[in-house]
């Protein structure tokens, strides 16, 4: 399947339609249309670039077997830097169903174009184009997932609403991994149109640093409230939390929490489909233990330092409670939080965990469980 041949010489593209079609970040396709080289206009502030000046510029740039075949003859270094190129997200197909989605291959990239639109509303940043390839040494209907070139996920599709549905689960869990400085540097582009006092008061500068982050730290901030499931949609409170926090400390732990607890309607929201949170909470020894085991790195950084029998226990008695039900809640103090989580969440991966500040004055807890040590 050959994304390129489907270009239409007079049709009219969007910046993230040249994205899907050349396979890079959108962050490369607007320095392409910045820098003119690759040919557009604009209509109302958005780039439209037209179907045969995208096929010019591939032309302009593409590198055929005959080219290379002289360079080898002439003693010309060949272009092998085109073979380091990881996608963000690869889809290794069987042969049949690669077959399916070829049969169907127009019906398939309308529908894939609206997944990438859900993805990018219900998780924040947009969503990177999709590369699909078959795989002979895959069974009959399975296909694996491949974040920056790791096999990640390996599953059968019974059809492709099936596959679609898996693809979206597997990109939204690991949306952390996938977002980069680049994307989040397209999302301030875009922000700053609208809200540019707030992206200066906090974003830093060639000539300012005082009291302001990079985007390297921004990035970090927002793989955070991804890993856990949290959107970051609402780059304005974000952003307004981390200026409110950054003048008093630069340490990415505060920061998160901050950002946190004005996120607290939208985690709350997340959680419970009414105004009732049933959550699991710890026993006042229990909570007093771990934050009194919270021990700091030269970092600044903190980290929980329990024994194995400790934990074990905690792990044990989340069994007992979490048997029947995915996605329980915890609630626990702030400064354990994420540390917590961190210690049960290869075992209990649906398992949240909110504090005692991300608690909306909208909703309502209803303890279902404690957990406690024994004497």
């Amino acid at each position: 399947m050959n994304s390129i041949q489907l270009i239409n010489p007079d049709t009219m593209y969007t910046s993230e339609e040249v994205t899907e079609y050349l396979r890079v970040s959108l962050r490369t396709t607007q320095r392409l249309l910045k820098s003119g080289l690759l040919s557009s206009f604009k209509i109302h502030g958005q780039y439209r670039i037209k179907g045969i000046d995208i096929l010019n510029y591939l032309n302009q740039v593409r590198v055929d077997i005959n080219d290379s075949a002289y360079e080898q003859e002439n003693h010309k270094p060949i272009k092998l830097v085109n073979l380091l190129a990881i996608n963000p997200i690869e889809v290794n197909l069987n042969v049949e169903l690669a077959k399916k989605i070829s049969e169907n291959e127009q019906e398939f990239l309308d529908r894939i174009s609206l997944f990438r639109e859900k993805i990018t509303l219900d998780m924040g940043f947009i969503s990177p184009g999709i590369r699909f390839s078959d795989n002979s040494n895959l069974d009959e209907n399975n296909f694996k997932i491949l974040i920056h070139g790791i096999d990640i996920y390996k599953d059968k599709a019974e059809n492709l609403d099936d596959l679609l549905n898996k693809i979206e689960k597997v990109i939204k869990k690991y949306s952390y991994e996938i977002i980069s400085r680049e994307e989040v540097a397209v999302i301030l582009d875009n922000l700053r149109k609208v809200y540019p006092v707030i992206i200066e008061e906090v974003m830093a500068d060639d000539n300012n640093f005082e009291n302001k982050i990079s985007i390297g730290q921004l990035t970090k901030i927002l793989q955070a409230l991804l890993k856990e499931q949290i959107s970051i949609r609402n780059m304005k409170i974000i952003l307004e939390s981390i200026a409110d926090i950054i003048p008093f400390s630069k340490n990415h732990e505060v920061i998160v929490n901050k950002v946190r607890e004005n996120l607290s309607r939208q985690i709350c929201s997340s959680l419970t489909s009414t105004d009732i949170i049933e959550v699991i909470t710890l026993s006042d020894s229990l909570e007093k233990q771990l934050i009194a085991s919270l021990k700091e790195e030269n970092d600044g950084s903190k980290y929980l330092s329990i024994d194995y029998k400790m934990a074990n226990q905690i792990r044990e008695q989340l069994s007992l409670i979490n048997k029947d039900k995915s996605n329980s809640v915890i609630l626990c103090n702030q400064d354990i939080r994420r540390h917590l989580k961190d210690l049960i969440e290869r075992h209990f991966p649906d398992i949240n965990l909110i504090s005692y500040r991300e608690v909306a004055k909208e909703y309502r807890i209803k303890e279902i469980h404690q957990l406690s040590l024994a004497n």
